[in-house]
């Protein structure tokens, strides 16, 4: 048996024995059980220079251990899949961060892509050629939309670039998302669809598969046992009876609505700001900098180029500031109360109560953070609370909402939406969809992590048993 010392060497980390530890009623292995935990474990891997895949459901805290490592070894370089999700991460999609255009075209050989690549790297690719070079780690985020040609390819990239026949020519890379909830784009529904777990680059990462299984989202078991069951297409006639008890004919208008289609957002609020009285202010998204460059900023982030506010509409934070309020995040809501020329103060809710109030100003999203004179962007970091699409939710934790799933078509839609609500109170829907629609093959991928032996045996070595 090893001591608990030896543990603590093995790993890295100062086991938090708390003061009321008995060893007579939690034996050693309970003990390493319950500290060496999947949050250890994916530090300790990253420390280690391994690659790594950070995987789990919704509410896990996947973004958390991202942020964690971010804060805690700078200079890591941080892309994602989508331009929304790599402004969120203050990061860059992985093709701009790579210059890889649109990748190989079809029937191109990755050779032939990379010649043609190559041949621009001292014209608009030369920055994402010398980012590959020179790159120690790289985080990739919302990896499950990248489809796996262009994750082999990238791979394939970045070995011919640095010369460097090891996974990824040697970046250490951490990959994070959840393939149950965001299918890669694909042009033919007839088509499966091309999953990077699939690829012969996944496979042969060498990848420390950190599977987060503790969700802190939802605290009611019975919700959390639904919704799991429901991302995995698993769902029991009890599952269905508890969420279709949730259908509201009448809901508060109050209710922050997820729908499925962009109009019918854009129409919803345009509604809901009409039907207030008062003065209407506008506030109009600011450019700065390339055309081009500020088009995609526009695109990406969650603020609208032009904001319509009056006094009494309800509206939605869109960024983290916890530094001017701990109830100052992505995704809370509250009422505007002034408005001004460049500002406009609201009154946070949470629980139904207003629990501060706050003076919020411009926010600025830049197109390259550690470029000196990069192209940016500023417009108040809020957006009409009455309605948001379901894509565009993804991340956020919403205390209440109306859900309009019904026309949910892609595996892991409806569930995206159901899983940003933090109780099943707060839930409300405008009826279940027809079919919960999942992907059989990411289901097999999360089924063969649950015989996974990584951490379980980690924990065993680690305990001497």
């Amino acid at each position: 048996m090893l001591s608990l010392e030896d543990v603590e060497e093995k790993f890295g980390e100062r086991i938090p024995v708390t003061a009321n530890h008995n060893p007579d009623e939690e034996s050693f292995g309970d003990l390493v059980e319950r500290v060496i935990t999947p949050d250890v474990m994916f530090k300790q891997h990253f420390k280690k220079g391994y690659n790594i895949m950070l995987t789990g459901e919704g509410g896990t805290g996947k973004s958390t251990l991202i942020n964690q490592i971010i804060e805690e070894h700078p200079g890591i370089d941080l892309t994602a899949s989508t331009g929304v999700a790599a402004l969120h991460i203050k990061g860059m999609t992985i093709h701009r961060w790579a210059s890889l255009q649109i990748g190989p075209r079809p029937g191109e050989s990755f050779a032939d892509a990379y010649k043609r690549l190559i041949v621009t790297k001292f014209g608009s690719t030369t920055k994402g050629y010398w980012r590959v070079k020179n790159c120690k780690r790289l985080v990739i985020d919302e990896v499950s939309m990248i489809p796996g040609i262009m994750f082999d390819f990238f791979n394939y990239y970045c070995q011919r670039v640095r010369d460097n026949g090891e996974p990824f020519g040697g970046i250490q890379v951490v990959l994070t998302g959840d393939f149950c909830q965001l299918p890669p784009v694909r042009t033919n529904d007839k088509q499966p669809y091309d999953w990077c777990f699939t690829t012969e680059a996944f496979k042969n990462a060498g990848l420390k598969i950190v599977h987060l299984t503790k969700v802190h989202r939802q605290a009611d078991p019975i919700f959390k046992g639904a919704l799991s069951r429901m991302r995995l297409g698993e769902m029991s006639p009890a599952d269905i009876k508890l969420l279709r008890d949730r259908e509201k004919k009448f809901p508060s208008q109050k209710l922050v609505r997820l729908l499925t289609h962009n109009r019918d957002v854009d129409k919803w609020n345009r509604i809901m700001i009409d039907g207030v009285t008062g003065d209407e202010f506008t506030y109009e998204m600011e450019h700065h900098g390339s055309e081009h460059e500020t088009a995609f900023l526009a695109k990406n982030v969650l603020a609208p180029e032009t904001l319509i506010l009056k006094e009494g509409v309800r509206v939605m934070l869109l960024v983290n500031n916890v530094e001017l309020s701990k109830y100052f995040v992505n995704g809370a809501v509250g009422t505007v109360t002034k408005l001004s020329p460049d500002r406009v103060n609201v009154e946070i809710e949470f629980g139904g109560e207003v629990v501060d109030e706050v003076t919020v100003d411009k926010n600025k999203w830049s197109y390259d953070l550690k470029g000196k004179s990069s192209s940016y962007i500023k417009q108040l970091p809020m957006k009409a609370a009455y309605a948001i699409s379901i894509h565009k939710a993804q991340g956020m934790t919403l205390e209440s909402a109306f859900v309009d799933a019904r026309a949910a078509r892609e595996p892991g839609q409806a569930y995206v939406a159901f899983s940003r609500v933090r109780s099943l109170a707060g839930l409300n829907l405008k009826g279940m969809p027809k079919a919960i629609k999942f992907d059989t093959t990411a289901v097999a991928f999360y089924k063969g992590l649950e015989q996974h032996p990584s951490i379980e045996d980690q924990r065993k070595a680690a305990s001497g048993s």
